[in-house]
């Protein structure tokens, strides 16, 4: 799976994680759904960005083994940084635990798919 495949993959699961998240914090309040997008879309953007870099570099490693538990780096990072209770930055506004959850939980389910077809790479014929 290349890099870009990996980033249309993540994108596709945190506008969807994103979603559902949000509807649930909010109770389902439509307006306040799209403010989190408006607010939180250019950081998932640009997380997800990151990964897909540091998994394209990745690929260069021989081990699979190794690769496939270097990916999850990401995610344990952000999980570890969701735990903490409220994430601010001054030129974002919103708290930053959304998108961390947010972009753990996508990141996540792509680096498993990655991960995947590196072991499985004929499994499509």
């Amino acid at each position: 799976m290349k890099a870009s495949t990996t980033f249309l993959v993540g994108f596709i699961a945190s506008l969807t994680v994103a979603f559902v998240i949000a509807s649930y914090i909010t109770n389902r309040s439509m307006n306040t759904v799209g403010m989190y997008f408006v607010v939180s879309l250019i950081p998932i953007l640009i997380i997800l960005t990151m990964n897909s870099i540091y998994l394209f570099f990745l690929n260069l490693l021989k081990n699979k083994s190794l690769r496939s538990l270097l990916s999850f780096i990401p995610v344990a990072i952000l999980v570890i940084l969701s735990i903490e209770g409220s994430k601010r930055v001054s030129f974002i506004e919103g708290n930053l635990v959304f998108t961390t959850i947010v972009c753990a939980i996508s990141i996540a389910i792509s680096n498993l798919i990655w991960s995947l077809s590196r072991y499985y790479p004929d499994s499509n014929k």
